[in-house]
């Protein structure tokens, strides 16, 4: 990583053309002065950096190692170009592999799913970002569009309309929280959550909420991700429970 005294490193930086950073990373804000882009490298609680790398072989591949969010804090391969900042995110490498990894994400605010957590599943293809990535939920979610069982995900953008523009941020910030915001119980994948939600959508909203409260812990979500059965844990969560309650 560049020190904010690499006069080198900087310059390097700085000679990368702006149309050529436009190009391939049109979403991202690069800084601009009179802040010093340096100063946004320093790590920062709760900040995942998008590390950025530029590679003349084979691009798409490059990308996948691009959209992978890395703590400030882990080792980082050098900083050429760009780079963006997100909160509240935690990325785990499947087998140290840049293309398959899981994501913690929350529920959006405001929502019956709110306070939940998931970890989602990625895998890159490698004709990433040209093909659509893969995601499921690992641990259980009540929802029209996502299977409970398997936790895939019924959703158009990523199913269908994915466009090389997108990226793994997109995801994260916009697709999947307007997907629980916003379900389509037209296109189902749980029939039963569909049909509760448009037939009884108080109820439907509370069976969310008991979801969340069983199976949408940071720790269910942990089970989940190492493999382990979510009744099992959520059992064992609660004979601890009671165990500290005995004490």
């Amino acid at each position: 990583m560049f020190s904010k005294h690499d006069s080198k490193g900087k310059e390097r930086l700085r000679q990368i053309p702006a149309t050529t950073a436009h190009s391939l990373f049109p979403s991202t804000s690069f800084v601009s002065p009179p802040y010093d882009e340096f100063s946004l490298l320093v790590p920062r609680p709760q900040l995942i950096l998008r590390v950025i790398r530029l590679s003349q072989q084979a691009p798409h591949r490059n990308r996948c190692n691009e959209d992978v969010l890395l703590y400030p804090t882990a080792s980082c391969y050098p900083l050429t170009i760009g780079f963006r900042l997100m909160s509240d995110y935690e990325v785990s490498l499947v087998n140290d592999s840049m293309q398959e990894f899981y994501v913690r994400f929350h529920g959006p605010a405001e929502t019956p799913f709110a306070g939940g957590v998931w970890k989602i599943h990625v895998e890159l293809p490698d004709q990433y970002p040209f093909k659509s990535p893969s995601i499921g939920f690992m641990n259980k979610i009540f929802h029209p569009n996502i299977d409970e069982l398997s936790g895939s995900v019924c959703l158009d953008v990523i199913n269908q309309t994915w466009s090389p523009m997108f990226d793994m941020i997109n995801i994260f910030e916009v697709f999947l929280p307007q997907l629980l915001r916003y379900p389509n119980p037209n296109d189902p994948l749980n029939g039963e959550a569909a049909a509760l939600l448009m037939r009884h959508p108080k109820e439907y909203d509370q069976k969310v909420k008991e979801y969340v409260q069983r199976f949408a812990t940071k720790e269910a979500a942990d089970a989940a991700a190492d493999g382990e059965d979510e009744d099992d844990a959520d059992e064992e969560m609660s004979d601890v429970g009671s165990m500290s309650e005995g004490e």
